[in-house]
């Protein structure tokens, strides 16, 4: 627990600075991209969850051919514990999409209190256009799947390479996917490939490119702001930098 002290300041007058500063436009500014960045950390933070789970797989799960076709197996054997994996992993996938709409959802909100029409128009159009992109579109009507339809079914694959190195890698089942009429836009044509698709390259390409525009959402309402926000940091060092002490308990 982190509790704030004051000193040279009465709390009186502590509040009243503080409502100055809460009236200042940087700080505004600064509450709205604050909000938005905790979006994004759950988003990275699911990812990372995602990625450990498909590292436990490789490292946990072979893939055996007992003469009728491949199976899996547990590096120990166990079988029934593949089905607990497979749960568990789509569990993380559940949180993953969760967070991905939730990010949507928050960046539309971070738009409209902005207040600006200048710099929504010029956002939403952007975000618009990245629909356009099937794998990024796919993932974010992926949510809606999971969440009006069912849970996605998932596969495990391999690819033995030239050298006999195995690669292993979970897929989702194109077959279940397809079912969904929900499907729409650019969306509906990555479904319609027919293709089994590789969850890590899937993600990795989603998270890559919605981190670049995220990156870039970021600076430009710090650039935009950037009068009004060191205004606002220079008169909190002003008022309060001398006056507050932190410390845990």
């Amino acid at each position: 627990m982190v509790k704030i002290l004051t000193k040279n300041i009465t709390q009186e007058q502590l509040e009243k600075i503080r409502n100055e500063l809460d009236e200042m436009e940087g700080w505004r500014v600064k509450k709205l991209l604050k909000f938005l960045t905790s979006s994004i950390f759950i988003l990275k933070t699911n990812y990372n969850k995602l990625i450990e789970g498909i590292k436990l797989f490789k490292k946990t799960i072979i893939i055996v051919n007992d003469g009728k076709g491949f199976g899996v197996r547990l590096w120990n054997g166990v079988r029934d514990h593949v089905s607990d994996f497979q749960n568990e992993f789509i569990s993380l996938i559940h949180n993953y999409l969760a967070s991905v709409k939730s990010l949507i959802g928050h960046t539309r909100v971070f738009l409209k209190k902005l207040n600006n029409s200048k710099l929504s128009s010029l956002w939403q159009a952007k975000f618009k256009q990245l629909e356009r992109d099937e794998k990024i579109h796919f993932i974010q009507k992926l949510r809606d799947y999971t969440q009006h339809y069912m849970l996605p079914i998932i596969a495990f694959g391999l690819k033995v390479k030239d050298n006999g190195e195995i690669s292993k890698y979970i897929l989702l089942s194109n077959d279940e996917l397809k079912k969904w009429s929900g499907w729409k836009g650019s969306s509906k044509k990555f479904v319609e490939k027919g293709l089994d698709i590789n969850i890590r390259e899937l993600i990795d390409n989603y998270q890559t490119e919605i981190l670049r525009i995220y990156d870039n959402l970021i600076k430009n309402i710090e650039d935009f702001y950037s009068k009004d926000i060191n205004e606002y940091e220079e008169k909190y060092k002003e008022k309060l930098n001398d006056k507050m002490v932190e410390y845990k308990i």
